[in-house]
């Protein structure tokens, strides 16, 4: 075969090759015997069938996929010798062959591929700490010291309180059941304790907010929740196998005692009774651990916003120079785009084809991967935290895990969670990203604007149906590229759908 390649710019090489009718004859005769050696046909013996009636049948199609082998096989040879590394698939210059495949009128077959080669990413050469920024909401003090509060009412406890009844106040309530609005004789007493604020019906909880030890007030039992088990057993205390409906719902309710939250002391028992080990001995120590607890509430958004922005950035430093003719020959071929897509969409595609070039590169410079068992332990995790921390048995993890697995979005979203935060971190620790703390809203603005900026994309992506992420994977070459589909000797011949 003979190629001859030309320079179309800095990146892309044209590959103008011709497969003489000579060899393309020889290797139709060797394949032709061959087939005919091996084929089972009605009326004759296995491998006697005669050639001629081998051709007439099979020719067009066997012809098709010598010239698709030998094409695809002789361009990477000649691309291995020449020392040329290529980026991602090629395309054909032209998708109209004047060429038919006839096997008794054998013509030399012509062809004008492209082929992008495999640019050098200067990665040194960027000033990455004066571009980049890694984005985290500032820790707020008012929130610290609430949270600092509500450690010390938690460690606090309760006790008695003369102060009105609020939301946050626990009651000791004694009930007696009502018959036609007076107590009933032999009627069920009870005493029990609530948290204000547990009680589902509002009016009810409303209007013992502010209301003191003593007061007495009707109470349809069903008000204080739909919780038939604790209606049972804490509320009214029945006993044995009594159930709910065996009793009355009416009671008078009087407020025995009101207990309110107090704020422990911040002292050595109340650092102990946080920490055991005695690493928080301080005020200081505290607040550092709420604080980090905070941003930590907020990194994997601020990963997202890096990794746009990282992205983004980092496209804008590069050119491929290739035109748009070329893409659009390459998502037509290679991703199966339309015509309505890439009228739309041709500037995304561009970025997406591009962000493949540097990712791979990017990934191959910083050693940036992420390993099966990382998936799997970000998958367990998700679970655990569905299931409020709680251990599973490990028939269910792995239940769960078969199931997750069977999906690929979400195993690709959670990969592509745990690339951002390796690349984070490596950006963080390689290249000098430290940490910029703005104000809640400026974040907030931030993380809407980008979600407006997915969203659109997703909805432009499902909204055309192409099949996106297919040319995601540009720089995987794939040597099975088909010429054409065996339309019969007479047709011309057309790009399949395999065709790369």
């Amino acid at each position: 075969m003979i190629i001859n390649p030309v320079e179309k710019s800095k990146y892309l090489l044209q590959l103008d090759v011709v497969l003489e009718a000579s060899e393309i004859n020889n290797l139709f005769k060797k394949e032709l015997n061959k087939t005919a050696k091996t084929s089972k046909m009605k009326g004759f013996r296995p491998g006697k069938t005669p050639t001629n009636i081998v051709k007439n049948l099979y020719g067009t199609q066997m012809m098709v996929e010598l010239v698709n082998k030998n094409l695809v096989s002789k361009v990477y040879e000649y691309l291995d010798k020449e020392g040329i590394k290529t980026f991602s698939n090629f395309v054909f210059d032209t998708e109209d062959f004047d060429y038919k495949f006839t096997p008794n009128d054998i013509q030399d077959f012509s062809a004008s591929l492209l082929v992008v080669k495999e640019p050098a990413v200067e990665l040194d050469s960027i000033d990455w700490k004066g571009n980049l920024k890694y984005y985290l909401p500032e820790a707020q003090p008012e929130k610290l010291n609430e949270q600092i509060d509500s450690i010390r009412m938690d460690i606090g406890g309760l006790q008695e309180s003369e102060e009105a009844i609020d939301a946050d106040s626990s009651i000791t309530v004694s009930i007696i059941e009502q018959e036609e609005g007076v107590d009933k004789a032999d009627g069920l007493t009870s005493t029990f304790s609530y948290v204000v604020s547990a009680i589902a019906n509002e009016t009810l909880r409303e209007s013992i907010i502010g209301q003191s030890k003593g007061h007495s007030f009707d109470l349809n039992i069903m008000d204080l929740t739909d919780n038939e088990y604790t209606l049972e057993k804490q509320v009214l205390k029945l006993e044995g196998d009594a159930k709910i409906d065996s009793v009355g719902k009416e009671y008078k309710a009087t407020i025995d005692k009101v207990e309110k939250k107090f704020l422990a002391e911040i002292d050595e028992e109340f650092f102990t009774k946080i920490d055991p080990n005695g690493t928080v001995k301080t005020v200081e120590d505290l607040t550092k651990i709420l604080t980090e607890n905070y941003y930590n509430t907020y990194r994997n958004n601020s990963d997202v916003l890096f990794f746009n922005d990282f992205k983004d950035f980092l496209l804008a430093q590069f050119d491929l120079d290739l035109d748009d003719n070329y893409y659009k020959k390459f998502f037509k071929q290679i991703a199966g785009m339309d015509d309505h897509s890439l009228e739309f969409h041709l500037d995304q595609y561009k970025d997406d084809y591009k962000w493949s070039w540097v990712k791979g590169y990017l990934d191959e410079e910083y050693g940036i991967e992420v390993k099966e068992e990382e998936i799997t332990r970000a998958l367990i995790a998700e679970i655990n935290s569905y299931f409020g921390g709680v251990n599973l048995p490990e028939h269910m993890y792995k239940k769960f895990l078969d199931d997750a697995y069977k999906n690929p979005k979400m195993v690709e979203r959670k990969k592509d969670q745990i690339y951002m935060s390796h690349l984070v971190d490596f950006m963080k620790q390689n290249n000098d990203i430290e940490e910029t703390f703005i104000s809640i809203a400026e974040y907030e603005a931030k993380v809407e604007a980008l979600n407006d900026k997915l969203v659109k994309k997703a909805e432009a992506e499902n909204n055309h149906d192409h099949g996106h992420h297919e040319h995601n994977e540009a720089h995987e070459h794939n040597h099975g590229h088909d010429l054409v589909e065996d339309g019969g000797d007479d047709e011309d011949p057309l790009l399949s759908e395999e065709t790369i």
